[in-house]
């Protein structure tokens, strides 16, 4: 996707942080980090139904420090709200989001139990 983006001279890319219909507050960072990657801004947008307005934030290019672009977002999103259903939205949990960096914890992949399959080897 960086690449992709970076090809182009003008672009406006559009992604929705949570990536969730159900409320969390482990925001996904495959946007913070195609942004960073991409050296290209943020601007947030804010929707609030109850008063008929949306918003946006002012263009801010992330910095790298993933907890201090965070905490910006949180702030920006605590300020104006975000969502339809405001018991549906979550602030991004910023200590457990520093908690995963200090500790990253290694993925794993389980890989599928097939029963009685022979394995085959070449010599």
């Amino acid at each position: 996707i960086i690449d992709d983006i970076n090809q182009e001279e003008r672009l406006i890319f559009i992604i929705a942080p949570e990536g969730t219909r159900s409320r969390t507050t482990d925001w996904k960072t495959g946007f913070y980090h195609i942004a960073v990657g991409a050296e290209i801004p943020l601007v947030l947008v804010y929707i609030n139904y109850e008063k008929k307005r949306i918003g946006f934030s002012d263009v801010y290019y992330p910095t790298g420090d993933i907890v201090k672009d965070y905490q910006w977002m949180s702030d920006f999103f605590e300020k104006y709200g975000a969502a339809y259903y405001p018991d549906q939205f979550a602030l991004p949990d910023i200590a457990a989001l520093e908690a995963r960096i200090e500790s990253p914890q290694p993925q794993t992949i389980p890989l599928p139990v097939v029963e009685d399959t022979p394995i085959v080897t070449a010599v």
